[in-house]
């Protein structure tokens, strides 16, 4: 950056943050950069090992819905990415997705988000449910607890799906079945098209197989995205153009990647990167925030971080 543009961007947030602090002012700055936070979940299930701490307790689930709808607007991922050109959102608005596609997210999450009017967006991983696979390949890493864990886990994610199911079959050879009752399924097909008839549930796509996009060639990654994308229609009938990328943080995601949404007919993307999203926000590298299994009064203490000081 050259010293006129920092400079700039120096004075840039010292604007920003005049204009957030100063009484009278704060309610323009929410009218001219109002910000939400998407909230990332992965399953909502009782269980008693949680390696990658994704399970979110069910009733755990519904007490931090209800603080939602009571600290916040919620609104539909669709609603609130159509908003963003033209500020058209309230300020400190929240929505809700899942990734992976776990069965549990049709039996137990949408049901309670129904029952308390809370829309929520499913981005898929479509070549476990089309395959009728019994559990996700990390979650058979996790159940097969091979030693040095986090290093195979790296190994795993920035192999192809050929490569990595082969490397999966190595580390079986020998070893009891694992253990797999906690683990969570993938959706099954029929499951997948009963999600997307569901009035509150949007639909996205979350790759094919589920690798770090960005270790992968261009024609690899092109195919993870456009692939799930042409699957996911075909399944379910709906335009899908919305995308969540696997393993959505830098390095994982690069300007490659982005553009690759973008021309796979995607509209946006989203990353896991805890950030506010606002109107300049790129589209195809949208912010939102990894929930765990916390009380309600911490998701709120979360949220309000992540959105930072509060106009008035």
């Amino acid at each position: 950056m050259t010293f006129g543009g920092a400079v700039g961007s120096a004075v840039g947030r010292m604007g920003r943050r005049v204009l957030y602090s100063t009484p009278g002012l704060r309610g323009t700055a929410a009218r001219l950069r109002p910000r939400a936070c998407v909230l990332m979940y992965h399953r909502v299930a009782a269980v008693e090992t949680d390696p990658y701490g994704q399970a979110v307790h069910p009733e755990r689930f519904r007490e931090q819905l209800a603080a939602l709808r009571e600290q916040h607007d919620v609104l539909s991922l669709e609603d609130l990415v159509r908003g963003l050109h033209e500020r058209d959102y309230p300020d400190g608005a929240v929505a809700v997705t899942f990734d992976d596609g776990y069965a549990d997210t049709l039996d137990t999450a949408c049901p309670a988000a129904a029952a308390l009017d809370v829309p929520v967006h499913v981005f898929v991983t479509t070549g476990p449910i089309e395959a009728g696979a019994p559990v996700f390949w990390w979650d058979e890493l996790a159940a097969l607890g091979s030693e040095g864990y986090g290093a195979l886990h790296d190994e795993l994610r920035q192999l192809p799906s050929l490569a990595r199911d082969a490397r999966l079959d190595e580390l079986r050879a020998g070893r009891p079945r694992a253990a797999r009752d906690e683990a969570g399924r993938p959706l099954t097909v029929a499951e997948l098209a009963e999600l997307a008839r569901l009035p509150s549930v949007g639909i996205g796509a979350h790759s094919v197989t589920h690798p770090a996009l960005a270790s992968r060639p261009a024609d690899e990654q092109a195919a993870e995205l456009g692939g799930a994308r042409a699957r996911l229609q075909q399944l379910t009938g709906l335009d899908i153009g919305l995308v969540s990328y696997p393993f959505g943080k830098e390095p994982d995601v690069g300007p490659e990647t982005r553009r690759l949404a973008e021309e796979a007919g995607y509209h946006a993307a989203f990353m896991t990167v805890p950030r506010a999203l606002v109107p300049s926000s790129d589209p195809f590298g949208l912010p939102r925030l990894a929930v765990h299994d916390w009380p309600a009064e911490r998701l709120l203490g979360r949220i309000a971080e992540v959105l930072g000081p509060t106009p008035g």
